[in-house]
């Protein structure tokens, strides 16, 4: 007889410790973005979530039939809106699928995993944007009951600006996500996720599996950055963009090292700059 046994890493003991004591919010409230970090105007949605599954309805749109070519290709939300009975509570960013998720379900290509929160705004700005890490494999998102929109492909992060939909009259806002998975029945990529896992083929990962969060932004903003070293001439070419065009903008650029400014330049969006730094110094493991 073959005995199932559940297994945690330290790690997952941590979380699960937190959760008990009741600080689920503390569950990977990193920043998740390696870059462009805006210090406190942002704000994590991970934690405590209810969800519910059910089975898709007629019209719904079916990722196991239909495949989308681009998010902005799905015609609308890809099933009615509805504000469920939740079948429970689910620690997010973990999969259903997953012991720490506490729910230990595997989704199938005809049912509709649903999520849910409240969440009130933790600053005020004239924009406000929606992040998420991945969600598998297609998804529609509602705030306060207002269709914000769809993204296709489990794998990749994507952001919906939010501020419209954030009913004026509301102090506590409600995001609701409903998702669908065929994983290996699908024809979108799955990698090496199958419903009948064995071999070399993983338990699949349906819904959200990496951070969700906020962001509080101005009215314009900076959306891109890139960043080259020229080794050989102890320089950097810089560019940015900025979400839309903003006629005289300019931005200063500096570089710094152990809180010391080294080099600094006033740089227009979307030209390209060389910015020599003094005294360059190359990385090295010791560091």
């Amino acid at each position: 007889m073959i005995q199932k046994h559940e297994l945690y890493t330290p790690y997952g003991e941590e979380v699960l410790e937190q959760v008990e004591i009741g600080n689920s919010a503390a569950v990977l409230n990193e920043y998740p973005r390696p870059q462009m970090r805006r210090e406190d105007r942002w704000q994590s949605l991970n934690g405590i979530w209810e969800y519910a599954i059910d089975h898709a309805e007629p019209g719904d749109f079916d990722p196991a039939r239909e495949v989308p070519i681009e998010s902005a290709s799905i015609p609308g939300p890809i099933a009615r809106f509805r504000d469920f009975a939740p079948d429970g509570q689910i620690l997010v960013p973990f999969a259903p699928e997953s012991l720490l998720s506490g729910v230990g379900r595997q989704l199938q290509p005809d049912e509709r995993l649903w999520y849910k929160r409240e969440f009130t705004l933790a600053h005020s700005s004239e924009r406000v944007f929606l992040h998420a890490g991945a969600i598998d494999q297609v998804c529609s998102l509602w705030v306060d009951d207002s269709y914000v929109g769809s993204h296709r492909d489990g794998y990749l992060p994507f952001s919906l600006e939010i501020t419209d939909a954030l009913n004026p009259d509301r102090s506590i806002h409600q995001l609701t996500i409903v998702v669908r998975d065929p994983s290996d029945q699908g024809q979108l990529p799955w990698g090496k996720q199958a419903l009948e896992r064995g071999g070399i083929w993983y338990t699949a990962t349906s819904g959200i599996w990496q951070s969700i969060w906020l962001e509080f932004l101005p009215k314009r903003f900076v959306q891109e950055v890139h960043v080259e070293a020229v080794w050989s001439e102890g320089s950097f070419d810089v560019s940015y963009t900025l979400d839309a065009e903003e006629p005289g903008a300019e931005a200063v650029l500096r570089f710094t090292t152990e809180g010391e400014n080294v080099a600094e330049a006033k740089v227009r969006p979307g030209s390209r700059m060389r910015i020599q730094i003094p005294e360059p110094r190359a990385w090295s493991p010791e560091q």
